[in-house]
């Protein structure tokens, strides 16, 4: 699992696949609301307090956008976590960060990517 989220928070910073991507991007479908605070707590270094309502309401996180470094990764990671999920970051301290869950606010499922799209250069 480590070695997973070392490897994508690689791929924020540098990632150029053969699918076109742009350096920078990042392509984080569907996954765990968990897995995305972990990279969140990988890109940030801060420990997350997390309440436990967070990763019991069932929903997934899709994040495709382009980064320019980890702290702008860590600013879409922790959006779509807002937007798509009902999950909010608050930063406690320079060290900590609470998560908590708001079932009152609106959730916006994420925008399909298109299938495989390549350039034609």
């Amino acid at each position: 699992m480590k070695s997973f989220l070392l490897a994508f928070a690689l791929l924020v910073t540098s990632f150029c696949s053969t699918t076109g991507a742009a350096p920078g991007s990042i392509n984080f479908p569907g996954t765990d609301i968990s897995k995305a605070l972990e990279l969140y707590r990988d890109l940030t270094g801060l420990k997350l307090v997390v309440d436990s309502r967070v990763t019991k309401t069932g929903r997934t996180v899709t994040i495709m956008a382009g980064a320019s470094g980890k702290e702008d990764a860590a600013k879409i990671v922790e959006k779509a976590l807002l937007e798509q999920t009902g999950t909010v970051i608050t930063r406690l301290d320079e060290k900590r960060a609470s998560v908590t869950y708001n079932d009152a606010l609106p959730i916006t499922p994420a925008k399909k990517a298109p299938a495989n799209s390549k350039s034609g250069n």
